[in-house]
Parts: C-alpha cells; sequence; structure tokens
C-alpha cells in the first residue's frame, strides 16, 4: 500500500513538473526571485527536485509513524 501511494505520487508530481506546477509554492517564488533571468525549463527541473525531496521526505515520516517512534 505504501509503494502503491508513493508511486501515485510520484506520476502525478512527474505531471506536476511538465506543467510547471507544484505544491513546493514558497520554493518555487524562492526559486523564481534567484533565478529570474533563466527559462522556464529550469524552473520545471527544480519543481522536479523539490517534489523528489517531498517523496523522500514523506516516506520517512511513514516509516517513522509505522515503527511507533513518532515523539510529538
Amino acid at each position: 500500500m505504501l509503494k502503491w501511494g508513493i508511486i501515485v505520487r510520484f506520476n502525478n508530481l512527474i505531471n506536476e513538473s511538465i506543467q510547471c506546477n507544484s505544491s513546493c509554492e514558497m520554493f518555487l517564488n524562492i526559486t523564481y526571485l534567484l533565478f529570474l533571468p533563466l527559462s522556464k525549463y529550469i524552473l520545471c527541473f527544480s519543481i522536479l527536485q523539490c517534489s523528489l525531496l517531498y517523496i523522500f521526505v514523506v516516506y520517512n515520516a511513514m516509516i517513522v509513524i509505522i515503527s511507533g517512534r513518532v515523539f510529538i
């Protein structure tokens, strides 16, 4: 179930990166300000990187929750 969710999410993020649209809005805003002269495709690449980082963080969070080592 965990693998399936990650695969579906990954496919959605790839589609978003192609359309230059992502859930990492703050990251995109910073990237846009820093790399304003660069092309839209470089921003798309940055979106994809951000998306992969998001998947990594969520996956690790799920592992920690499943193993019961979450301390609030």
